[in-house]
């Protein structure tokens, strides 16, 4: 990889380049690690609404993608309050499964989507010419204080566990406490019995100490499924250099992340900075430790938007913003396009595509 372009000179996408990544979109498999769209179903189907993830089908059609890998709850409830000031859901047990339920019904519905257990199942959907979703929980609270509570949530599809949210849970502190404390013993133990069972550990939102502890004891492959590099943009939820390091000596890697408020500060041409983050982790630890985890919130009506957000007062007026070049799934191709005109060759490009995940995945799904 050999970048081409100057950090602050704007990327301009050739034809021969859009073209090329056009075919690779085509040819590759295409998995985003980490995406918002099941938040949507819980406000529509309450209201009789069903068919809701046709709704994004046309998006994802039009990027390409294979799979998407979405929470069904975790410390936050999907459906209410986004507690980024700390407060707890009550019964996230509960609406996890809720939420899992409204997916299922969904999946069990179209002849277009499933949901995907192993790597297997992502390389049919491809093969098919489907939309595969892999079950998450971002943060680990809905196992409460119960280590058994993870074979269930496997047997149920699960195959992906951030460890916390912004929170404190049972398992550690996520970045927004303020605290220096690790992974208590019970989150310890729950990362052994994660990877016993072949779930993968996801640090995103996890606080510098539990990421330390997390991979310490690691013996497969850890994720930070949806962040950036602290060197192209100091935002706390971004890794610095010995974070990434760490991550690709697990054989893990981080998922891209589209939303602006993590590429730069005030920063005009947020897509040059995006490239740059890719960039500055390929360089560093190879590009083969790099993939999509865009974060990108679906296209939410009004009534659904204050239904998820406005009962947390200090996020009523929370807005998302991504590049206008990646501002949806549906241009996959201009972050593909993007990639190549700074350097990146076809073959890196389509493993950050998707390869790159399903070699992770590969690693960290076998039961052991």
């Amino acid at each position: 990889m050999r970048a081409r372009l100057e950090m602050g000179v704007r990327v301009k996408i050739s034809t021969e380049s859009f073209n090329a990544a056009m075919n690779l979109v085509r040819e590759s498999v295409v998995i985003a690690g980490h995406t918002d769209f099941i938040a949507d179903l819980g406000p529509r189907r309450r209201r009789g609404e069903k068919g809701v993830l046709a709704r994004h089908l046309p998006a994802l059609r039009a990027g390409g993608l294979t799979a998407v890998f979405d929470h069904i709850g975790g410390d936050a409830p999907y459906y209410t309050v986004y507690p980024a000031n700390g407060v707890m859901v009550a019964d996230p047990l509960r609406s996890s499964l809720e939420a899992l339920q409204h997916v299922k019904a969904e999946v069990d519905a179209s002849h277009e989507t499933m949901i995907a257990r192993d790597c297997g199942d992502i390389r049919l959907a491809h093969d098919t010419d489907r939309v595969a979703f892999v079950l998450c929980l971002e943060g680990a609270a809905p196992i409460g204080n119960d280590l058994s509570m993870l074979r269930i949530f496997y047997d149920l599809g699960v195959r992906c566990i951030g460890l916390t949210h912004n929170q404190r849970n049972l398992l550690g502190d996520g970045i927004a406490v303020g605290a220096s404390g690790g992974l208590t013993s019970f989150g310890k133990d729950a990362i052994r019995d994660m990877e016993a069972l072949g779930i993968t550990v996801d640090v995103s939102h996890l606080n510098t100490e539990g990421f330390w502890d997390t991979v310490s004891i690691a013996q497969r492959p850890v994720i930070a499924s949806h962040s950036n590099a602290s060197a192209i943009h100091g935002h706390p939820r971004n890794l610095d250099d010995d974070q990434i390091r760490a991550l690709a000596g697990t054989g893990g890697m981080i998922g891209l992340h589209a939303m602006t408020t993590l590429i730069s500060s005030g920063e005009q041409d947020y897509f040059r900075t995006l490239l740059a983050h890719a960039e500055h982790i390929g360089s560093l630890v190879g590009p083969q430790y790099v993939g999509l985890g865009p974060d990108i919130m679906p296209d939410w009506d009004e009534q659904t938007y204050r239904e998820i957000w406005a009962p947390a007062r200090d996020l009523a007026d929370l807005t998302f913003s991504y590049p206008s070049e990646f501002d949806g799934l549906d241009k996959v191709a201009n972050l593909a396009a993007g990639l190549l005109e700074v350097g990146f060759s076809g073959t890196e490009v389509s493993g950050i595509l998707g390869a790159n995940w399903l070699r992770v995945f590969d690693q960290s799904w076998q039961a052991r």
